[in-house]
């Protein structure tokens, strides 16, 4: 499980969502994470600007930004009987 809270990304041991490192089971973030959607190839982080990480975990994960912008905070949404996520961008 993904938990934002300010510029952390926290990351939780596999089947106990209440458990988290505090050594490794973080992604620092150079601003505030205003989205956080999963999806099937990977995860959408927004922060100063969009990223996705692709991959299945954070071991795995291959970071990269896809845009030069960031988002409304708590605008994401999943767009139903599709795959696809959205949020309203600055």
């Amino acid at each position: 499980m993904y938990i934002a809270s300010d510029r952390v990304l926290w990351v939780t041991e596999p089947y106990a969502p209440d458990w988290v490192s505090l050594i490794g089971g973080f992604i620092m973030q150079t601003d505030t994470i205003s989205v956080v959607e999963p999806v099937e190839d990977g995860l959408w982080v927004v922060s100063d600007q969009t990223y996705f990480f692709k991959g299945d975990g954070p071991e795995n994960f291959d970071v990269r930004p896809k845009l030069a912008y960031g988002a409304v905070y708590g605008t994401s949404s999943k767009i139903p009987y599709t795959n696809d996520v959205v949020w309203y961008s600055n």
